[in-house]
């Protein structure tokens, strides 16, 4: 039969490790996902396909 840990342990583990969570992330800025999309391989290439496809005039 299996058993789980036990109270005492449960709250040893939990007073040495801490909750088992991830650490948040910081808040992106506006300027910082524009930069990261903008960087996008596909976007790049959707840009460029459509360059190709319309030429300015």
């Amino acid at each position: 039969m299996l058993t789980g840990l036990s109270a005492a342990e449960a709250a040893r583990i939990l007073a040495e490790t801490g909750y088992n969570e991830l650490p948040s992330a910081k808040p992106r800025s506006v300027l910082r996902i524009t930069l990261e999309v903008l960087r996008e391989p596909m976007l790049l290439l959707l840009l460029r396909l459509h360059r190709n496809l319309f030429p300015p005039r």
